[in-house]
């Protein structure tokens, strides 16, 4: 997940479009980091990976217990992300986040409006983050218990007490 945008992505990203878009020719470098997907730009390989950290992470809820239901999808070259995409892509961040109990500083799922912009990109992972390391700690807390194993030493006989 990616949580650490900032300005200076999509700058560098600005600059490689309109140099591409005017015909300049890229610098090795330049090429390199434009197509290994610029930080500054949100794009297939992005929602891919929130995509499918979304179906891990509801995944992980439901087998511990959680009924926590997302409709994800694979991106593919071409496609528009329409406005339905959108309110479901969020709609699964909100529904990630609202099945269990997140941290003080987990961000709240951006809006509508602003779910693309740098800093709602960072939320956006930043709360799949948390929910993952959420998860991963309540397993890791998980502890044995029951009949034969509540603080006996000895297993007890099944019967009527």
């Amino acid at each position: 997940m990616i949580t650490d945008r900032n300005i200076s992505d999509i700058e560098n990203a600005l600059i490689l479009i309109q140099k591409m878009q005017s015909g300049q020719p890229l610098t090795d470098e330049e090429r390199a980091a434009f197509f290994a997907g610029l930080r500054g730009c949100y794009n297939i390989s992005d929602l891919n990976r929130v995509e499918s950290k979304v179906n891990e992470l509801s995944a992980l809820l439901n087998a511990n217990g959680y009924n926590n239901v997302v409709i994800t999808k694979t991106w593919t070259g071409g496609e528009i992300m329409r406005y339905s995409d959108i309110a479901r892509y969020l709609g699964n961040i909100t529904a990630l986040r609202g099945a269990i109990s997140v941290k003080d500083d987990t961000p709240d799922t951006p809006a509508i409006g602003r779910w693309l912009d740098y800093v709602a990109a960072n939320e956006t992972e930043q709360i799949l983050v948390d929910v993952e390391e959420l998860i991963a700690a309540m397993n890791a807390s998980a502890a044995i218990s029951g009949t034969f194993y509540s603080g006996a030493r000895r297993a007890l006989p099944l019967g009527r007490i």
